[in-house]
Protein backbone atom coordinates (compact mmCIF):
# COMPACT_ATOMS: atom_id res chain seq x y z
CA UNK A 1 0.00 0.00 0.00
CA UNK A 2 1.84 3.16 -0.98
CA UNK A 3 0.54 6.84 -0.96
CA UNK A 4 -0.04 8.44 -4.64
CA UNK A 5 1.77 12.17 -5.40
CA UNK A 6 0.72 13.92 -7.88
CA UNK A 7 1.90 17.08 -9.71
CA UNK A 8 -0.66 20.04 -8.68
CA UNK A 9 1.44 23.27 -9.28
CA UNK A 10 4.67 23.75 -10.78
CA UNK A 11 6.63 23.75 -6.81
CA UNK A 12 3.94 22.11 -4.90
CA UNK A 13 2.30 18.39 -4.68
CA UNK A 14 -1.04 16.84 -3.56
CA UNK A 15 -0.64 13.55 -1.64
CA UNK A 16 -3.36 11.27 -1.19
CA UNK A 17 -3.82 8.60 1.53
CA UNK A 18 -5.34 5.22 1.10
CA UNK A 19 -8.72 5.20 3.55
CA UNK A 20 -6.79 2.04 5.01
CA UNK A 21 -3.85 3.91 6.09
CA UNK A 22 -6.05 6.66 7.89
CA UNK A 23 -8.46 4.18 9.64
CA UNK A 24 -5.23 2.35 10.80
CA UNK A 25 -3.70 5.61 12.13
CA UNK A 26 -6.68 6.92 13.57
CA UNK A 27 -6.02 6.35 17.26
CA UNK A 28 -5.53 8.36 19.89
CA UNK A 29 -1.74 8.93 20.77
CA UNK A 30 0.77 10.36 22.97
CA UNK A 31 0.13 14.20 24.63
CA UNK A 32 3.99 14.57 24.49
CA UNK A 33 6.30 13.33 22.39
CA UNK A 34 9.57 14.12 24.11
CA UNK A 35 10.43 12.71 27.67
CA UNK A 36 10.07 13.77 30.40
CA UNK A 37 7.49 15.47 29.02
CA UNK A 38 7.45 19.85 28.91
CA UNK A 39 6.22 19.91 32.60
CA UNK A 40 9.30 18.69 33.84
CA UNK A 41 11.05 21.60 32.66
CA UNK A 42 12.53 24.35 34.71
CA UNK A 43 15.13 27.21 34.72
CA UNK A 44 16.37 25.24 38.19
CA UNK A 45 17.58 22.35 36.24
CA UNK A 46 21.48 22.48 36.46
CA UNK A 47 24.13 20.32 34.73
CA UNK A 48 24.35 18.44 38.10
CA UNK A 49 20.91 16.82 37.51
CA UNK A 50 21.48 16.06 34.12
CA UNK A 51 24.23 14.29 35.04
CA UNK A 52 22.83 12.35 37.90
CA UNK A 53 19.86 11.57 35.25
CA UNK A 54 22.16 10.21 32.92
CA UNK A 55 23.85 8.39 35.69
CA UNK A 56 20.54 6.72 37.12
CA UNK A 57 19.84 5.36 33.68
CA UNK A 58 23.35 3.66 33.17
CA UNK A 59 22.45 2.14 36.79
CA UNK A 60 18.70 1.26 35.78
CA UNK A 61 20.23 -0.94 32.62
CA UNK A 62 23.14 -2.64 34.74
Amino acid sequence: MSSVVSESKQNEKEVLFHPELLQKFDINGPRYTSYPSADRFHNEFSESDYLGALQRVVQADE
